[in-house]
């Protein structure tokens, strides 16, 4: 599990699920059940999540995808539309931020990692915002070749 503060609500990100708990407004004591809110757009699970410039990033293993606070108290986070981007994150731990720049560690397909960065995009969205943060999420920073690297495809070492 994570937990983080965001807009008067704790949230509870539960790993290898697509679920993230709500709790009462200013009250991380008292959590419902039913408060939750789910990663639709994707079927990889969780494996992080972080706070940016009042956006709430989540990342799943494949993918990861940006939500906001919409007001809404029945419902109140929702997808920033078009914000679905295909470079999830190999751990929770390996999730931070440098400035107004999400950086995270992920993996590539054949097993090495790649550090990347992306900033957010603006917090209405647009048709556009997809395309955009796409572009920004592809931002390699640099690679791991050199080491042994434990994933979830098996031990690699680089040749």
């Amino acid at each position: 599990m994570q937990v983080v503060f965001f807009d008067t609500y704790f949230l509870l990100l539960e790993f290898n699920t697509l679920k993230i708990y709500y709790s009462t407004p200013e009250d991380g004591t008292a959590w419902d059940p039913l408060d939750f809110f789910a990663r639709s757009q994707s079927s990889d699970r969780n494996v992080g999540m972080i706070m940016l410039t009042g956006q709430l990033w989540v990342f799943g293993g494949i993918t990861s995808q940006i939500f906001y606070d919409s007001g809404d108290p029945d419902n109140p986070f929702l997808p920033l539309p078009g914000s679905l981007f295909s470079e999830g994150a190999t751990t929770p731990w390996a999730i931070g931020v440098l400035r107004d720049t999400v950086v995270w560690l992920a993996e590539d397909n054949q097993g090495y990692g790649r550090v990347l960065a992306a900033q957010s995009p603006s917090p209405q969205g647009d048709h556009d915002t997809g395309r955009r943060l796409r572009a920004r999420a592809g931002r390699e920073l640099g690679r791991i070749r050199r080491c042994s690297a434990t994933s979830r495809k098996g031990t690699h070492s680089p040749a």
